[in-house]
């Protein structure tokens, strides 16, 4: 029998106060506040590893983190209450299991899937800005962003659409689906979510690993051939590393629509 613990925890947070999970030294973040918390609890400095980065500013829906701990006193489905009673508000622990102790949140997931949500049309109302990106267009050509999205299923080489590294990085990922829904502000369940005229685009992509920035790219690549101002053509030339889109085609959408949706091991 081991001596020690590995729990696994399931997490929501709302990330617009915090500059992403990975702890910093004098930032907050959800992995500075869930460790702090985790101090209070056990009675001792714990370490946590999360199943991935998440940008400044970006949220998640069932985020998958894990930490090992010497204390068998309290039961693990006790552990959500306790570490809640400590959290701020807006990091929430939805449950907690034992694992065994070769479960790693990040080197054990398969796949990671993100949502990102995108208004259209009318100013939509102030309390959906740090949670979705408004984009001032009157819509996009469904036909033409389709096709984009689709060019991006498989493993491909994602140098244009990642940001802050050398050559020497592997920029080999594999996508295993990307597509996008469009709901209208007439639809039953956002009616009153949305300003008239106005257009809700939820994407959803699920890969084996991502790069910093990388999907935030990828979304604003897809706006791009979905507006004229690229070709698809040109998506699947940069994937193939064949050429570098200009940057003004691909700068990052805000990390405010970007939503961890959940693991898959």
């Amino acid at each position: 029998m081991s001596d020690k613990r590995n729990i696994r925890l399931e997490l929501s947070y709302d990330g617009s106060r915090y500059f992403g999970w990975q702890k910093q030294v004098n930032a907050p973040t959800v992995q500075g506040e869930l460790e702090k918390a985790l101090h209070v609890v056990l009675q001792s400095p714990t370490t946590v590893s999360g199943i991935g980065r998440t940008d400044s500013g970006a949220h998640a829906f069932r985020y998958v983190a894990h930490f090992h701990t010497y204390n068998f006193s309290i039961p693990e489905d006790r552990f959500p209450v306790a570490v809640n009673s400590v959290l701020p508000r807006d990091i929430r622990v939805l449950s907690a299991s034992e694992m065994p102790m070769d479960f790693h949140s990040r080197f054990s997931a398969k796949a990671r899937e993100y949502l990102y949500f995108v208004i259209t049309g009318r100013q939509p109302l102030p309390h959906l800005e740090k949670y979705t990106h408004y984009l001032a267009t009157d819509g996009l050509d469904d036909a033409v962003l389709s096709e984009a999205c689709t060019a991006f299923a498989g493993q491909h080489h994602f140098r244009s659409f990642s940001s802050g590294y050398d050559d020497n990085q592997n920029f080999v990922r594999k996508i295993f689906r990307f597509r996008y829904h469009r709901l209208e502000a007439s639809h039953t369940g956002i009616s009153s979510l949305l300003r008239p005229d106005s257009s809700l685009y939820i994407f959803s992509i699920k890969g084996n690993g991502f790069l910093k920035g990388m999907i935030r790219t990828i979304i604003s690549s897809c706006v791009s051939c979905a507006e004229g101002k690229i070709p698809v053509e040109m998506l699947k030339l940069a994937l193939a590393d064949e050429l570098v889109i200009d940057s003004k085609y691909r700068s990052p959408v805000p990390a405010s629509g970007l939503w961890f949706k959940r693991g898959y091991f």
